[in-house]
Order: C-alpha cells, then sequence, then structure tokens
C-alpha cells in the first residue's frame, strides 16, 4: 500500500493467478473418458508441471503463472486451454470446462492411480460413494505477503464471497439430468470435511486448528482443508476455491479481476488495523446456498445486513466496493464491461440450460461446452447467433522460457514482480470465422471453426449432401414415386445450394435440403412425423446410416401389393363430364402425403375408388 498523509490511501495491486480443473470425456459417447494420464502425458511436453492430474482420471488440472495484467493472465489461460485441448483430441476425447460432468455412465468411479488418492478413496468412501462423479472447479489466487496476511484477508473476504458462487455457476446437469441448482458442484462438494466458509483465524490459530484436524484423523494433510478461502500451503497466496470452472474464459478473467480488485481495497482495511464486520454463519451458509441454488438469477442473501436482494444487484454494489482496486490495477472498465456481458449472456449454467431447450439432447450440451472451452476468443458464447462471430484481436507473440519450471515464492508476493510468461509464438488460436453450423464430427446445430486451422467440415457436409442426393433421391423415385414435381423442386433446389453454400456457411441451408429429403421420402412411409429440430438434428448426424435404411424401408414398401397412403391423382369421370378433378385415393407407397397440394372434390366417391359424380 502507498499514500501520504492526508491523501487517500492506493490500494495494493496483488499478482494473480488462477487454476482450472477440467473434463476429458469421450469424443462419440460424450461419457467422461479415462484418458487423464495420457493427456497429462502428451501435454507436459510443451507445459510440464504446469499441467497436473486430479483426483478422477477423467480430470486434468491447469496452472497459470502470476500475472499483473490481465491480458498476460488471459493468453496464459488460452495457450493452457488449446495445448490441453489439443493432447485431449489426440486421445479422441474433447476438454469440457463444465462443474459437473452432463453425462456420466452407471457403476462405480475409479479414482486416479497416486498413494494419497487411494488413501483418500479408503478413508472416505461414504462420500464418494453418492457422488455423482468428478467435480471440477477454478482457484483464484491473490499474492500476499505471507500466511498472516492471507489469513486477514480471508477474514475480510468471507462474507462477499456468495456473490461470487452466483457469477460463476456452470453446473445445472450432472449424471444425464438437471439438478435444480445452478452449482451442483456446490452440493456435492459440500459432502467433503471443512467445505465452506473458513473460520475466522489468525495464523496461530490456523496451525492449532490445522494440525489438530490432522491429528484427529478429520483430515488425511493440510491440503485437504477445503475452506472457500484458504492460505496455500504451497506459494504465498489467498486461494479462492468458490467457482466452478466456466468454458467461457471472459467469466474467468471477470472473476479473477473483480477478487483482485476487493483484494486491494481490503488489503487496505487489513494494514489499518480495521477488524472484519462480524457475518453470522448461519445467514453466510443461507447466503452461498441461495447462490448454488439460483446464482444470478434470483434473490440473494447479504449475509451482513441478512437482508434480502436481487443477485445482480449485490453483483453491482461489489463492483462500485471494489472500484478502488480496479482502478488501480487497471481493471475498472474491463471488469464493468464483462459484468456487463455476463448480464447479457447469463452464467454458464443459464447457457446450459439455454443450450438444452435449443437442442433437446444433453449431448448437444456437451458439444456446446467442448466448443466454448477452446474458443476462447468467442465473444458470443452460446448465444452466439447462426452467422457466427470474427475475433478482430490480434494474437499475441512473446517468448515463453519456464513451461518446465514450478513458482517461486517471491513471484506471488504482491509487491513482487512476477514473470508475465505470455505465450509462446503462434500458440494463440488463429484468428478466424466462428459458425455455429456444424461441429467437427458433423452434428447439426453446435459450435463450429471454419477458417485456417478448421478441419474441412465444410467439405464433409457438401459431400454428405451430394452424397444423400445421389442416394436417396433416385431411390425414392425408382422404387416408390414417392416425389411429387413439386417436392422434388424444392428438395433438389434446397439441398443444391445447401451443397454450393456449406463450405462458407453455417449448414443451416444444406440441413433444410436434407430435411426436405426426408419429408418427402417419409411420405411414402406413412408420413411419419418429426418436429422441424428434430428433422434438421437427425438429418446431418445419422450419415450413412440413415439414407441406407431409408433405402431399405422404401424397397421394402415398394414391394408392398397393398398400397397404404394416399396420394393426389387425376382420375377421368364419365363421358358426361370432360373435365378431371383430383380424387383422394387409399394411402399407399408410390402416392404423395403434401397437404394442400389439390383439394379433394367433394363429389369423390369413398376414398380408394374412382367413380362417376
Amino acid at each position: 500500500m502507498t499514500g501520504t498523509p492526508g491523501t487517500p490511501a492506493v490500494p495494493a495491486v496483488p499478482t494473480l493467478g488462477v487454476e482450472e480443473e477440467f473434463l476429458l470425456v469421450d469424443r462419440r459417447t460424450r461419457l467422461p473418458a479415462e484418458r487423464a494420464p495420457q493427456v497429462i502425458a502428451d501435454a507436459a511436453t510443451v507445459l510440464g508441471n504446469r499441467v497436473q492430474a486430479e483426483f478422477f482420471p477423467v480430470q486434468v488440472e491447469v496452472c497459470s503463472r502470476p500475472a499483473t495484467r490481465l491480458d498476460d493472465l488471459r493468453d496464459d489461460l488460452v495457450r493452457l486451454r488449446s495445448v490441453v485441448a489439443s493432447a485431449a483430441a489426440r486421445a479422441g476425447c474433447l476438454l469440457v470446462a463444465s462443474g459437473t460432468p452432463v453425462l456420466s455412465a452407471p457403476g462405480p468411479r475409479r479414482v486416479t492411480d497416486d498413494p494419497r488418492y487411494h488413501r483418500m478413496a479408503a478413508r472416505y468412501a461414504g462420500v464418494l460413494d453418492g457422488c455423482d462423479g468428478a467435480l471440477c472447479g477454478c482457484h483464484v489466487h491473490l499474492g500476499v505477503d505471507g500466511r498472516g496476511q492471507a489469513l486477514a484477508l480471508g477474514n475480510h473476504l468471507r462474507g462477499l464471497l456468495p456473490v461470487f458462487q452466483a457469477l460463476a455457476v456452470n453446473s445445472p446437469f450432472s449424471a444425464g439430468r438437471d439438478s435444480g441448482f445452478a452449482s451442483w458442484r456446490s452440493v456435492q462438494w459440500s459432502r467433503w470435511p471443512t467445505v465452506g466458509p473458513a473460520p475466522v483465524l489468525d495464523e496461530d490459530q490456523y496451525e492449532a486448528l490445522a494440525d489438530a484436524l490432522v491429528d484427529r484423523g478429520v483430515l488425511l494433510d493440510r491440503r485437504m482443508i477445503y475452506w472457500y478461502a484458504r492460505p496455500s500451503e504451497h506459494v504465498p497466496t489467498l486461494e479462492v476455491r468458490i467457482a466452478d470452472v466456466n468454458a467461457d474464459l471472459d467469466t474467468v478473467v471477470l472473476l479473477a479481476a473483480l477478487l483482485r480488485g476487493l483484494g486491494g481495497v481490503l488489503l487496505t482495511d487489513v494494514d489499518a488495523g480495521r477488524r472484519p464486520p462480524p457475518v453470522p454463519a448461519g445467514l453466510l451458509g443461507a447466503a452461498h446456498w441461495r447462490a448454488a441454488r439460483l446464482g444470478l438469477s434470483g434473490e440473494g442473501l447479504d449475509p451482513v445486513t441478512g437482508r434480502r436482494a436481487p443477485m445482480s444487484a449485490l453483483a453491482e454494489q461489489l463492483v462500485e466496493y471494489a472500484t478502488p482496486g480496479l482502478t488501480a490495477a487497471g481493471d475498472l472498465a474491463a471488469v464493468r464491461s464483462g459484468l456487463a456481458r455476463l448480464h447479457r449472456l447469463g452464467t454458464g449454467a443459464a447457457r446450459q440450460h439455454l443450450a438444452f431447450r435449443r437442442h433437446g439432447r444433453l449431448t448437444a450440451v456437451v458439444d456446446e461446452l467442448a466448443a466454448l472451452t477452446t474458443a476462447a476468443a468467442l465473444p458470443g458464447g452460446f448465444g452466439a447467433p447462426a452467422g457466427g462471430v470474427r475475433d478482430t484481436r490480434p494474437a499475441r507473440r512473446a517468448d515463453d522460457h519456464a513451461g518446465r519450471g514450478g513458482r517461486a515464492a517471491n513471484e506471488w508476493s504482491a509487491g513482487g514482480h512476477p514473470g508475465r510468461g505470455g505465450v509462446a509464438s503462434g500458440t494463440r488460436p488463429p484468428s478466424g470465422r466462428y459458425t455455429w453450423g456444424r461441429s467437427p464430427r458433423g452434428r447439426a446445430g453446435r459450435p463450429a471453426r471454419t477458417g485456417p486451422g478448421a478441419d474441412g467440415g465444410g467439405m464433409r457436409t457438401t459431400v454428405e449432401l451430394l452424397l444423400w442426393w445421389g442416394l436417396l433421391l433416385p431411390s425414392a423415385l425408382l422404387i416408390s414415386r414417392a416425389l411429387s414435381r413439386l417436392e422434388t423442386a424444392v428438395g433438389g433446389c434446397l439441398a443444391a445450394v445447401g451443397a454450393l453454400g456449406a463450405v462458407g456457411a453455417d449448414g443451416a441451408v444444406g440441413a433444410d435440403g436434407a430435411v426436405a429429403v426426408r419429408r418427402a421420402s417419409g411420405a411414402a412411409v406413412g408420413g411419419t412425423a418429426y418436429r422441424a429440430q428434430t428433422l434438421r438434428a437427425q438429418a446431418l448426424r445419422a450419415f450413412p446410416r440413415t439414407p441406407l435404411g431409408d433405402t431399405a424401408r422404401l424397397a421394402i414398401v415398394g414391394a408392398s401389393p397393398r398400397p397404404r397412403c394416399g396420394a393426389f391423382r387425376s382420375v377421368r369421370l364419365a363421358p358426361a363430364s370432360p373435365r378431371a378433378v383430383p380424387a383422394c385415393s387409399t394411402p399407399g407407397p408410390g402416392n404423395s402425403a403434401s397437404p394442400g397440394a389439390a383439394p379433394p372434390s367433394t363429389d369423390t366417391p369413398r376414398p380408394g375408388t374412382a367413380g362417376t359424380p
């Protein structure tokens, strides 16, 4: 802290660091995949010990370097995610940032092959029995001058952490179901001993309590002190552990910057010898419960006053309180714009719900989480428009010489000058267009990337649509004659335009073409009705199984001697009437079921016959 007599003190600007825990999910099933040893060994060739194992072998953890500038922190996190995601892809996995696994397979879960983890699994077996699986958090480190200052800062910060929890909620789904909470990870995590708000302690009290918890067998070691804010055991920082890991990197940077600004203000109170405001434990627990349950969408609880208020308003008040620290760090504008963006797009939990409502499948939620986890520069997140958005920021280039080393203690001191690290030349994902048509696996309605480094999904779209049209349309025409001229023309035009435009577009028109083909062929197999959304998804995800299956069904129907579906045909009336009128025949495989093609005549005999008026 700096300042002169008679002038307000300038808040300190602590260093920043972030740890993120990610899930590995199988690219095909979207279930958690136990491939962390392979992924970590691969990524460690670039990142060294900054990529680490976690409790379950479906998890990986990355650790940023200490930073003073938000841009440096963001670039470092982009690089960490990019390297680990590439290693995961080589192992057949997707890297997913979600507090809980959206989907999981039934049965017991194996822990990472580590002696400490095996001892924890044996001692706390009852905790693991009811757990839905791996839990992934985001931990923010604030540099301090020793353990005493870390504890004092935590004492002042503890009553404000429910707001941070609400900002970071990102685990509404777990093991294939909607939990009813915005942060189900917080509920599951509370099963472990010591998880919760930290008690108000000084350094001597902390040492005595930590030793007692280990000596009496409550904890295996000091590393199991899981308070929401705790002094780190290996670096001079206060570690804030309240947040779910977030796929949206801008949310992570917002949390880190807001915590750092608030920490600077509170360190001024610590240095001035001011005591933290009393916070009743019961009200504090209730405030955390409401934050986990509702996120930013409902009313929060001010644990100091006990009054209820909209959680969004509490977040705005927190920014105002942290303004001196944010101004000292140069982060005020970034935090205000980041919070406005979060209000506009919603929290991670809200966006997961939006993805499920849009697609109707939890696998689509996993795919969008995976895409956003690595699309660090994508400002729209789950709410991006179908046309995609472009990242116009220039790529940063810097040298990176300390990727394999650990953190030096002096790098974390509040008054020190940490190495900025940055990103290695060429490691930032190249700028390009992000579209929302096809994913790397060719599924509809999920974020995909085109431009430099793309995986050729547009060309695959083109080839699939052409093959689909070439196989299914002739089969329908030759076997069952199911398509009317109107259907043939419309479907052909849509498919052709979609195929030609698929390389540079979002695939929506191409999907419409495939949908038109399925609608037309569906008329010959009983007029099966699908919702438009389901049609669009099925049309582009099931190649080549679907066209082959449709062809087989058409062949079966075409071979049947008894017609089963309707069509509008021109029949000739008695010689006394020279004009022809449409008549409705019985359903049959060669008939069109297009509604509205021509109205049936009121003087037509019963269905299945052609007679005279």
